[in-house]
């Protein structure tokens, strides 16, 4: 854009029967162009980088939605895997210590125990990351 200057002293600089060839690239990264851009496009078309920061607006409005409704269903998730596994583990408990009561003692106590062993397993094992 402002490199009408360099362009010269390049040319400049070249020895006589040589070619010299400059390429330039611009690149940005975001939602929005920087000015310059927008002011270009105003002047292809009246109103245009009023029209592209509406859109961008939108756009990021719409990808805050989404991540607020991701970011609340996954807490859904947990909460409803407590109490699944709150509820799994009272149901082997109560199951345990009742075939203790009706008699059977080495029945209730492996219900038991592997409630218990898969119980502390999830939580001492289940919040560690994987090891790579």
């Amino acid at each position: 854009m402002k490199n009408n200057n360099k362009n010269k002293n390049i040319s400049q600089q070249a020895p006589k029967g040589q070619i010299v060839h400059q390429q330039t690239a611009v690149s940005f990264s975001g939602p929005l162009p920087p000015p310059e851009v927008l002011e270009g496009y105003n002047k292809i078309l009246p109103n245009a980088a009023e029209r592209i920061l509406v859109l961008a607006e939108g756009e990021a409005k719409h990808r805050r939605g989404i991540e607020d409704r991701v970011v609340k269903h996954n807490v859904c998730l947990a909460h409803l895997g407590q109490v699944f596994g709150f509820l799994l583990g009272a149901i082997g408990l109560l199951g345990g210590v009742y075939c203790v009561a009706i008699g059977q003692a080495w029945g209730g106590v492996g219900i038991v125990s592997g409630s218990l062993v898969s119980l502390v397993s999830v939580f001492v094992w289940g919040n560690k990351p994987p090891s790579a």
